[in-house]
């Protein structure tokens, strides 16, 4: 991490920067490494733990056993290739960034999150009124991601239904606002921007 520190900065002055753009340079370097271990710990998890129930003989026993966890892994490097390609695309690597459907990204993001809402027992639901629209599958998918991360995180465990809807509101000339919607603990008044 020090060497990191001593490149980022040297990269920084090289460029003509001060200390000061060294040093948030450095926080956005350090930001982005958290970012990425986010996104890759848990595909690369599920990788591990289907690969464990493959080495089991007696758990892998049937060939439907076996699928599931092939299938697993499979999800999971689609899923760390994703992170790859995002990345890429972040950084300017690559020319324009994918278009996707907005109808395919929210399904998208709600069945990565799938896990997470099921163990603490969320439901997460899309309005069929999503527009058929395409978007920048990156930077969408990421800021969704995040917010409905954040909105099953801070479930109120005391509810006894929780839930997060995701709809599309039209605006004028034919785009539309993605909300989020959850009965969650909410932000308190002094935290809010």
């Amino acid at each position: 991490m020090r060497a990191q520190g001593v490149l980022v900065r040297l990269g920084a002055v090289v460029a003509g920067g001060s200390e000061a753009d060294a040093s948030g340079l450095e926080e956005a370097v350090r930001r982005l490494g958290r970012v990425l271990e986010h996104e890759l710990r848990n595909p690369l998890g599920v990788a591990e733990g289907a690969l464990l129930l493959l080495e089991n003989e007696r758990i892998a026993a049937t060939p439907e056993r076996r699928r599931a966890s092939l299938d697993l892994i499979a999800r999971s490097l689609w899923r760390m290739r994703e992170v790859v390609q995002e990345v890429r695309v972040l950084a300017g690597d690559v020319d324009g960034a994918p278009r996707v459907r907005l109808r395919a990204l929210l399904a998208g993001v709600v069945d990565r999150l799938a896990d997470l809402a099921r163990d603490r027992d969320v439901s997460v639901e899309v309005s069929p009124e999503v527009p058929e629209l395409e978007v920048d599958g990156v930077w969408l998918r990421l800021a969704l991601s995040n917010v409905v991360v954040n909105a099953i995180k801070y479930s109120d465990p005391d509810k006894p239904e929780r839930w997060v809807r995701i709809r599309c509101e039209r605006g004028e000339g034919g785009g539309c606002t993605v909300v989020v919607a959850d009965n969650g603990l909410g932000i308190a008044p002094q935290d809010r921007a």
